[in-house]
């Protein structure tokens, strides 16, 4: 049982490393758009992520700010979703630890999906949409983790 553990926090880890080097090197190009030419220069299509954007918006330094600060959010939560990842043992998994990590990933979660949602509702001209899927997610782990841990506190 340990070693399949191992393995997968290892898998875990490489794919939370290639998350953080692909986000990070769409970060440092975006910080660099400011720098070079922009007269034939969109923004919006040279972004790994698939956001369509109006054509007022294309160059704007709030897109830049935004796509920046979405990254950056996005690379903290992966470093700590990582350590996470490193210290977790089956010996205890309903622990403090646990249960902290899971309420603060709510949090940051709801926190990253702002400017996810403010980037996405930019190119959209006949709707608006708030996605919070992720946070639904670790919402309802934490509130599964809450209620396992009462009940086991009650046995």
């Amino acid at each position: 049982m340990k070693t399949i553990l191992n393995f997968a926090k290892t898998l875990i880890n490489l794919v939370i490393a290639f998350a953080i080097f692909a986000i990070g090197l769409q970060f440092i190009l975006v910080l660099m758009i400011p720098f070079l030419d922009l007269a034939n220069f969109a923004v919006a299509h040279h972004l790994t992520l698939n956001w369509a954007v109006s054509s007022s918006l294309q160059n704007s330094p709030l897109l830049i700010l935004l796509v920046a600060a979405y990254d950056g959010l996005a690379i903290f939560g992966l470093l700590k979703l990582r350590r996470f990842v490193k210290a977790f043992t089956l010996k205890n998994p309903l622990a403090d630890s646990t249960y902290k990590f899971v309420k603060k990933a709510t949090a940051f979660t709801f926190l990253l999906a702002i400017p996810q949602n403010i980037l996405y509702n930019l190119g959209q001209t006949n709707h608006f949409l708030i996605d919070l899927n992720l946070t639904g997610y670790f919402f309802t782990a934490l509130v599964i983790l809450y209620f396992v841990r009462k009940v086991k506190a009650i046995a």
